[in-house]
């Protein structure tokens, strides 16, 4: 699992969300939210995790 700061890593931030949007739009991925943490599922994979 790997854990990026926003702040620090602006640029794999905004590829980790668009990495998981076409994901998603090709019904490949899973997102949930729960406080300040985003985590992204592909299968039982987790590719990412994002605290504040």
């Amino acid at each position: 699992m790997q854990r990026i700061q926003r702040e620090e890593d602006s640029d794999l931030w905004e590829f980790y969300i668009s990495l998981f949007s076409f994901a998603q739009n090709r019904g490949e991925a899973i997102a949930y939210s729960k406080s300040s943490i985003l985590v992204l599922c592909k299968g039982n994979q987790i590719l990412y995790d994002y605290k504040h």
